[in-house]
């Protein structure tokens, strides 16, 4: 079955805060079934090219979604381009050491996880509700 499929524009309605969607077990799917491809190009001396696709592509695809989502900007979060780079970044990373740890949790796991880690960038605000300006707060 194609990866687009999986996406949530095919299922829109599923995309909820509290599980992630299929299309993130499908990609962990995906990338333990060829895990020695995906081990050479994320481990020591891999691809850079193919680290910037796999950034930009899925940027891409988080953006995609958020405009189907349509959800109002209240001024307090992160510009939808920084949250698309996070959630990005941080699928790759989960990835990578995933690959770097024999593959120990299922797919279905380490999509729960991903998901927990990168909610925030989809369904929260960045910042807590005292702070009006959208800055973050100063320490």
């Amino acid at each position: 079955m194609p990866f687009r499929e999986h996406l949530p524009s095919q299922g829109i309605e599923r995309l909820t805060p509290e599980t992630a969607h299929p299309s993130v077990a499908f990609m962990f799917r995906q990338v333990g079934r060829r895990a020695e491809l995906y081990r050479r190009l994320l481990g020591n001396g891999g691809s850079a090219y193919f680290v910037t696709r796999f950034l930009a592509r899925n940027e891409e695809l988080f953006l995609q979604v958020w405009r189907l989502l349509d959800q109002p900007q209240d001024g307090r979060q992160p510009p939808a381009e920084m949250r698309a780079r996070f959630a990005a970044s941080a699928c790759l990373g989960l990835f990578s050491i995933w690959l770097e740890r024999g593959r120990l949790e299922s797919a279905d796991v380490m999509a729960a996880w991903f998901w927990r880690l990168a909610r925030p960038a989809w369904f929260e605000t960045a910042f807590p509700d005292g702070d009006r300006d959208g800055a973050p707060p100063q320490r």
